[in-house]
């Protein structure tokens, strides 16, 4: 799944962003735009959070049924 295309276009572009974002912040005196890239920020780290969530919970259910077969193949 983890091809060189996902990770430059889903991982690695958006951590460039955010930090170009991040270096004009300091410098930023339009409050608009400000109030702009607290909103898209806001938008895009609750959608990381939710992959984030989604995928702690599937590692978790993995991780338990592996832990349940193992469980069962020591049993005689």
């Amino acid at each position: 799944m983890f091809t060189k295309k996902f990770e430059k276009e889903l991982l690695m572009m958006p951590l460039a962003a955010a930090g170009v974002v991040e270096e004009i912040i300091p410098e930023e005196t339009d409050m608009e735009a400000l109030k702009e890239i607290i909103k898209f920020a806001g938008h895009l780290a609750i959608g990381w959070n939710k992959v984030w969530e989604l995928a702690e919970k599937r590692l978790e259910v993995i991780e338990e049924v592996e832990r349940i077969v193992q469980s069962r193949d020591k049993e005689p």
